[in-house]
């Protein structure tokens, strides 16, 4: 008889460094990381930018699981864009288009 077994999903917690470039390069792992359904994120810290990285991913975590912490394609773009890779100005615009809430 076979056994229809459910994947587990691999759990793992995160330390993010600081640094503007870094910070903008987390981005495009962490999405990575979100829309990889067999992985769980436990828990994150950082310092600097990477604090501010795990912050806003757990705020978007938080009011509505791995699609709302996931980089919008808009800010996305605009990270792509930008000259600075400042994880402010990702953070920014990342806040601004939560509405506040």
């Amino acid at each position: 008889m076979a056994q229809n077994s459910v994947p587990r999903k691999r759990r793992i917690n995160l330390a993010l460094q600081g640094g503007g470039a870094h910070g903008a390069f987390t981005w495009g792992v962490l999405d990575r990381l979100l829309e990889d359904e067999r992985i769980a994120i436990e828990g994150i810290s950082g310092t600097s930018a990477g604090a501010m990285n795990a912050a806003v991913l757990a705020h978007g975590f938080v009011h509505g699981g791995n699609a709302a912490a996931r980089v919008p394609p808009s800010v996305r773009s605009a990270a792509i864009r930008s000259t600075s890779g400042s994880a402010i100005g990702i953070s920014t615009r990342r806040r601004a288009r939560c509405g506040g809430t």
